[in-house]
């Protein structure tokens, strides 16, 4: 097993090793917590996608993309410490790609939310609990970019070192891989046998261009 030399004050007799390995799980607890949730929130599109038989436009699916690179980011370091120690430089690497990507992801969806407010704009269709898909995704993208930067902030109390949870880690990874795999095959019904994605969507081409409706 790799060492890891820590880079921040020692700490000292059995009370500050205490705190410090509670520090190491509390930051591997948060990035399975960061990876199930971005999980959860991409199934649950999904959810509600084929529940009201709506299509992702190119701008949901960018959106996906980006939720998908932010729950990455953690998810390497959950996968690394499955393995061995978790470096200084893993953990902030991983936690920087999750911020860049709810930076992108935020860039991407502010300016729909900002022409809705225009005079004459359409009504959002398909809200949940009252809000656009468009403002849950920039709320989600909010939230994730503010646990990024608790973790990169608290890097030398939080980084998980050699801390592991080996039956949450594997929990995480499939729920992860899971949500993947079924947001490309969505993004694949739609898209169809052609080259990109409808600006309107307005049924699965997929099927169609297979024969089958």
């Amino acid at each position: 097993m790799s060492t890891h030399e820590y880079e921040g004050p020692l700490p000292t007799g059995p009370a500050g090793l205490i705190i410090a390995r509670i520090g190491n799980l509390l930051g591997l607890w948060f990035a399975h917590l960061h990876v199930l949730g971005l999980s959860a929130v991409l199934l649950g599109q999904l959810v509600v996608q084929f529940g009201q038989w709506g299509h992702p436009t190119p701008l949901g699916t960018l959106q996906r993309v980006f939720l998908l690179l932010a729950a990455l980011g953690p998810a390497y370091t959950i996968a690394i410490s499955r393995e061995r120690n978790v470096t200084t430089h893993e953990h902030v690497m991983g936690w920087g790609l999750s911020l860049l990507a709810c930076l992108g992801g935020g860039a991407a969806t502010l300016p729909e939310l900002l022409a809705r407010t225009r005079p004459g704009a359409p009504a959002p269709t398909g809200t949940v609990l009252g809000l656009a898909p468009d403002t849950w995704a920039l709320v989600t993208f909010a939230g994730a970019a503010a646990g990024a930067v608790v973790m990169l902030v608290l890097t030398a109390d939080l980084e998980p070192l050699d801390s592991s949870c080996p039956l949450l880690s594997v929990t995480a990874l499939a729920l992860l891989g899971a949500a993947i795999a079924l947001n490309t095959a969505a993004v694949f019904l739609v898209q169809g046998l052609h080259t990109h994605l409808p600006r309107e969507p307005g049924t699965y081409r997929l099927l169609y261009d297979l024969g089958l409706l």
